[in-house]
């Protein structure tokens, strides 16, 4: 009719039976994007995590292979296993030693609900530190066996390799903390309690090696106490109760 005006259709009732499902369909890969992220994270920390656990599995298993297998069926073969006792002090000092650090690394680790590139910087140096923890131990055991002159460089050598792993691992305590990657159900004060709990294993391994500059055959057997107290004083996450984690670092 003449003078007869059309109403224009509103926005939500002028979309095509296409045009809505389009739309819902943009609206529900959004949400699942947001999801995706979420869990992508998750996978991000869990893939790290195996990475590192693989790592670390080696470098503690191929500290056997440092000491030397002597000759079956030889004169005086048990006085030769006697004789090899600097190679299964080294040995079971690394196993502990590289043992607590896994401990430690679990734990940041449960701690976080995301990372990021400088939380796989920092971790990458210090599983390569980890991986040459074979080697100074090797360097000390042989020359516990020669008990010769000098001997404070082997010492001290593995004793700068364990305080460089403690130093790594502390600073990646710092860069999770400071870079807001904490899950949020931990308070500040567990935080708080984490970090006090790293800096005792940076003085422990300094007081140690200064002693094995004066006095190399002690500094061994230091860093034996060491690593047993990380261990013996390490407990596991508690995952229905964040108030564990006081106990999470040694």
């Amino acid at each position: 009719m003449l003078g007869s005006t059309k109403k224009p259709r509103s926005s939500s009732t002028s979309r095509s039976p296409l045009s809505r499902v389009v739309c819902r369909h943009r609206d529900d890969v959004a949400i699942s994007s947001r999801s995706n992220s979420q869990r992508l994270n998750h996978f991000a920390v869990a893939r790290v995590e195996q990475f590192s656990d693989g790592v670390i599995a080696i470098a503690i298993t191929i500290i056997v292979l440092g000491i030397a297998v002597p000759l079956a069926g030889s004169d005086g073969l048990l006085t030769k296993l006697l004789d090899l006792w600097p190679s299964y002090l080294a040995y079971v000092i690394s196993f502990l030693t590289i043992g607590g650090f896994w401990f430690n690394h679990h734990t940041i680790f449960f701690c976080l609900r995301a990372i990021n590139s400088s939380v796989m910087r920092v971790n990458l140096l210090l599983l390569m530190a980890i991986a040459f923890l074979p080697f100074p131990t090797a360097v000390m055991a042989q020359d516990l066996a020669q008990s010769g002159p000098g001997g404070e460089v082997a010492v001290v050598f593995y004793g700068l390799s364990l305080l460089l792993c403690r130093l790594l691992l502390t600073w990646l305590w710092s860069v999770c903390t400071k870079d807001h990657l904490i899950r949020p159900e931990i308070d500040r004060a567990d935080l708080t309690r984490l970090t006090r709990r790293l800096n005792p294993g940076f003085l422990l391994y300094t007081a140690a090696i200064i002693v094995g500059v004066f006095i190399p055959e002690v500094g061994p057997w230091l860093y034996l106490l060491i690593a047993i107290y990380t261990v013996v004083t390490t407990r596991s996450v508690d995952f229905d109760d964040s108030k564990e984690l006081a106990g999470g670092v040694g």
